[in-house]
């Protein structure tokens, strides 16, 4: 009677796991693609997996059970500075009934990937393997933009399964939208001119203060055009323009940019702040703060030509988030002991402060990866 038992737990308890697995895998369906799809994010029709030890390939990921992954709640996987390396898996399938065959593009918009490996398997089980990231060559992409483009085709009624590996020394965000072949350069060339828009306004006011700078020889203005040129670079090296249109041919150049601009930021942003603000001589304890940072800074900048970049880059959040939060702190102390100046500066600076704290925030895994979050920091620039 136990040996019966036994075999009837058994068997009861191989059920619960196949129905445990068929029901995860029902928890992801297909992204269907038909004629009204635009642009469309993977949310909860992904599923993912963390690994650890940077150890599995495309095989293990195929043969592991449906149970390991978890479903993408939102619209993309976000988990901040990790050392770990993360997988993602979906599938697509045509409903456009055209005969044509048609050209989708998946995109991943983080350009500061080091390593995506982008695996698409068909029908018949043959594998496409694109092996992209800024440790490559920008001549290497299947396509010339800054994000991660990869062309798919499907015929009418296909699907093909999608793999993503990441591997990066940034920030784990993999913000993945399937676009129709037809609206995709059309919506990105709109947000291509608004970066015009703002790298055209940064450009102005860098040679304005210039010019000031040249007439009047007040050194505030130098230090200030310092820190405007720093925090467009910035700006351009971590929207991908940079390595698209500057340095194309140079990924080191690439894995160093972040790290050295933010710490430009810092030195230029902080010599100006304790000078229009003379911190220095009304307020010791917020001048000892600002130069804190400054040090971090310059440690920054040299740490950035001869460490590895994860180790760079975790000293460099630390100078984004005290380069910010001191700022705030010494602008409010001054305001609060009278000085006329402060007034100004902390009308002109919360904004740029509040969308700093947003953007690096989602870098952290804090908040979720969207438009609004990506380019905070720049809004809060161009009301500065």
């Amino acid at each position: 009677m136990s040996t019966q038992l036994h075999i009837l737990i058994k068997f009861a308890f191989s059920w619960l796991i196949l129905l445990l697995s068929m029901s995860s895998m029902a928890l992801v369906p297909a992204i269907t693609l038909d004629k009204d799809s635009k642009q469309i994010a993977l949310g909860n029709h992904a599923t993912y997996l963390e690994d650890v030890d940077n150890s599995y390939t495309l095989n293990d990921i195929i043969q592991l059970d449906p149970s390991n992954f978890q479903v993408l709640t939102e619209e993309s996987l976000n988990k901040g500075f990790t050392n770990s390396s993360y997988w993602l898996k979906f599938s697509i399938v045509d409903r456009t009934i055209d005969r044509q065959t048609q050209n989708w593009k998946l995109e991943t918009t983080y350009p500061l990937l080091d390593y995506l490996d982008i695996y698409i398997i068909d029908s018949e089980h043959k594998v496409e393997h694109l092996k992209m990231g800024d440790v490559y060559s920008f001549d290497q992409r299947p396509v010339d933009h800054r994000n991660f483009i990869v062309p798919i085709s499907l015929q009418d009624n296909e699907k093909k399964d999608i793999y993503i590996r990441v591997q990066t020394s940034s920030s784990m965000q993999i913000p993945v939208f399937i676009w129709h072949p037809d609206y995709f350069f059309e919506a990105r060339s709109g947000e291509q001119y608004g970066l015009g828009l703002y790298y055209g306004m940064m450009f102005v006011m860098f040679f304005y203060n210039f010019f000031l700078w040249f007439s009047i020889r007040d050194s505030n203005y130098l230090w200030y055009i310092g820190y405007l040129g720093a925090f467009a670079l910035l700006q351009a090296s971590t929207s991908g323009l940079s390595y698209q249109y500057i340095w194309p041919n140079s990924p080191w150049i690439e894995s160093i940019a972040p790290p050295v601009t933010i710490a430009l930021v810092g030195i230029f942003g902080i010599a100006f702040t304790r000078r229009f603000l003379h911190t220095r001589q009304y307020h010791i304890v917020a001048d000892n703060l600002l130069r804190l940072v400054l040090y971090l800074s310059i440690v920054v900048l040299g740490l950035s030509f001869i460490a590895d970049t994860a180790t760079v880059m975790g000293l460099a959040k630390i100078v984004v988030v005290t380069f910010l939060l001191f700022i705030l702190y010494a602008s409010v102390a001054m305001l609060l002991r009278g000085h006329r100046q402060a007034r100004f500066f902390l009308a002109a600076w919360v904004s740029l402060i509040l969308g700093g704290l947003f953007t690096i925030g989602m870098m952290l895994g804090l908040f979720p990866n969207t438009f609004l979050m990506t380019h905070a920091s720049k809004i809060g620039s161009v009301f500065e």
